[in-house]
């Protein structure tokens, strides 16, 4: 956590993406309105996130709908609440999974799970790395449209960034669908995915940021750390903003940064450093994935200040490492390998020409994970009350 000194954590893997500034400035939390002025900063606020976070440290818990405003919309997990019936799976498919890149664990353990679902199916499957960049999706979708799939599923390729190659895809015939993304908003009028799995991540952003009210109690100033280059993540943002509205003690302060490069040191110091110096008001940084993080963690102990409370979100293994190492406090995520079983599921449903699931009938779990319980090897399947999702999906598909 930072506030003690910085290791420099070296975690391999780290996503080969760089972070360019976009905007910097207050954002959601610092005025509350009216209804919600009653709350105050050591009243009902700080009460219901005390509740919700209750029983996330218990182990694995669910949202009852994608942006939860109420604890009672947060529930201990408990027995699988994912789908209990599925078409029969067509037999003799190719999927080709692309990668937003290989070096990125968020990416590729999504990706491994999904090819193992498939072929648990007997199914044909490959991963095809994107590489990180437009360019490099481009050529995944090429080489991966080359093998005749009949389906292609993509992890963390936003809608916008691909609309080219979702034109050719289904000019093929070809299924589409996006995992760890969620639709783009009406106005959006280019090729879309045939079906969208999304992490859990509004809901997960829900969860943190009634952690910060908890611990701070009433009295958090957070650097939230915005990627608007997919609409997951925008939408996650504005959920935490709309839970510390609820706050009349506590604010935000955003910056955004996108993927693009390699992750530069340089920049994420000028970025992240440069916000802290600033503000001497913060209590806590959240960033939305864990590629960046020991970066982070280096351009605040370059300024100097102590005690910053560092989370962040999906629980990608550099997150998860991170908390384990003590450089972080807390991630709050989902499970790489559930989302790549779901995501198989998905597809068979859309090729048997069958209803997509919603994101909380696919029913992934979340977890809030902290040093106690932190995987020092990033393995997310550790958190208390992990259920057996491979065997759940086997039996719904016929297979046990």
């Amino acid at each position: 956590m930072i506030g003690t000194p910085i290791r420099g954590l070296a975690l391999a893997g780290a996503l080969t993406c760089a972070f360019a500034l976009g905007a910097c400035g207050d954002d959601g939390g610092s005025a509350p309105s009216a209804t919600n002025a009653s709350n105050g900063s050591g009243g009902s606020a700080v009460a219901d996130a005390k509740a919700v976070i209750a029983k996330a440290q218990d182990g694995l818990v669910y949202a009852t709908t994608r942006a939860p405003t109420r604890p009672s919309q947060i529930l201990p997990y408990g027995q699988w609440r994912g789908p209990t019936s599925a078409p029969k799976p067509k037999t003799g498919m190719n999927v080709q999974v692309i990668t937003c890149s290989k070096q990125a664990p968020g990416c590729t353990v999504p990706a491994q799970a999904a090819v193992e679902a498939a072929n648990a199916l007997g199914w044909k499957a490959d991963v095809v790395d994107g590489a990180g960049t437009p360019e490099g999706f481009a050529r995944a979708f090429d080489t991966a449209l080359g093998r005749h799939p009949d389906a292609i599923i993509t992890v963390a390729l936003s809608t916008s960034l691909v609309g080219d190659s979702l034109a050719k895809a289904k000019a093929q015939g070809v299924l589409t669908e996006v995992l760890a993304e969620t639709p783009p908003p009406a106005s959006y009028d280019g090729p879309r995915y045939s079906a969208y799995v999304s992490f859990p991540t509004v809901a997960e952003n829900a969860i943190a940021a009634w952690k910060e009210i908890a611990d701070q109690d009433g009295h958090a100033r957070v650097l939230l750390i915005r990627d608007g280059s997919y609409q997951l993540y925008l939408d996650g943002v504005a959920e935490y903003q709309r839970i510390f509205k609820t706050c009349s003690g506590c604010s935000t302060k955003v910056i955004d940064w996108q993927l693009t490069d390699a992750l530069d040191p340089g920049k994420v110091n000028q970025i992240v450093g440069g916000a802290v110096s600033a503000d001497p008001k913060l209590t806590s940084i959240f960033a939305p994935y864990g590629a960046g993080l020991p970066n982070v963690t280096q351009a605040v102990a370059s300024t100097g200040r102590s005690g910053l409370v560092l989370g962040s979100q999906l629980g990608d293994a550099i997150s998860v490492q991170s908390v384990a190492a003590g450089d972080s406090a807390y991630t709050v995520g989902n499970s790489g390998g559930w989302a790549g079983w779901a995501a198989i599921d998905q597809v068979s449903r859309g090729l048997a020409g069958k209803p997509y699931l919603s994101e909380t009938e696919m029913g992934v779990g979340i977890g809030l994970m902290t040093k106690k319980d932190a995987s020092p090897k990033g393995d997310f399947d550790t958190i208390r009350g992990m259920v057996d999702y491979r065997a759940e999906y086997k039996k719904i598909w016929g297979l046990d």
